[in-house]
């Protein structure tokens, strides 16, 4: 697997893209990225120097079939949840569906990170998947439409060194990554704790409920008033009790 570090780029996904041309398997890396990304063509905020850019790009031997290449979207959330929890044992970290992770701060959740999975498809078949992983780490200062939701591991008490993130992302998602597709969905379920919560739909009325994770990652919920179900893939549409 090779390695690609830079000093600013404008974004990791992107180079990893580029890279995927002439290798199997990368990892890239930067001190800033001038234009990362969120979901939802979002951008991701973050000072130079200060905080992980990472992105790992795999090359599929065997092309994957859709469902099989969404289970990456668990893979980079469980692969970052888990290199936090290593680096910061004491500190309780959750996930918010899909892949937003967030650490508890004076008392409530604020984001620590999030991820990105692109992925490039030919028919049915994927042929390349890429995850994406911004991470808080030494920042503490932030936008003001962002300070009161964000948090940083130094904010935490925390000083880890930036290299030892990026090498443990790294194992992580190659650990996950060797599991089966059944247990890779049973370790993202458990870890979003959302199952049979209370969900709130951004301009959607009713009670709803989140019934099941699908074998495509969407999540499928249930209003008790119209005896409806719907499903949906974007987490910034929802609100729920984290933890």
């Amino acid at each position: 697997m090779k390695r690609f570090h830079y000093f600013e780029i404008s974004s990791t996904n992107d180079y990893a893209k580029e890279h995927l041309k002439t290798h199997d398997r990368v990892i890239v890396t930067a001190d800033f990225q001038s234009w990362g990304r969120g979901r939802n063509n979002k951008f991701w905020e973050g000072k130079p120097g200060e905080n992980v850019y990472f992105s790992y790009g795999v090359k599929h031997s065997k092309s994957l079939v859709y469902n099989n290449a969404a289970a990456y979207q668990a893979i980079g959330a469980l692969a970052t949840i888990d290199t936090l929890r290593t680096v910061a044992a004491d500190l309780d970290f959750t996930l918010k569906y899909p892949n937003d992770v967030y650490a508890k701060y004076n008392g409530k959740y604020n984001k620590i990170s999030g991820i990105l999975v692109e992925q490039n498809f030919t028919g049915e078949k994927c042929t390349h998947s890429i995850v994406g992983i911004g991470m808080n780490v030494n920042q503490t200062k932030f936008a003001e439409e962002l300070q009161q939701n964000a948090v940083s591991l130094k904010i935490l008490g925390k000083n880890v060194v930036i290299d030892d993130l990026y090498n443990l992302l790294a194992k992580k998602i190659q650990f996950f990554e060797k599991l089966e597709f059944i247990q890779i969905m049973q370790e993202w379920t458990k870890n979003l704790n959302v199952i049979n919560k209370k969900i709130e739909i951004k301009n959607k009325p009713g009670k709803w409920i989140a019934l099941k994770i699908l074998s495509d990652c969407r999540l499928m919920l249930y209003d008790e008033v119209s005896e409806q179900s719907i499903i949906i893939d974007n987490g910034d549409s929802i609100r729920y009790e984290l933890g």
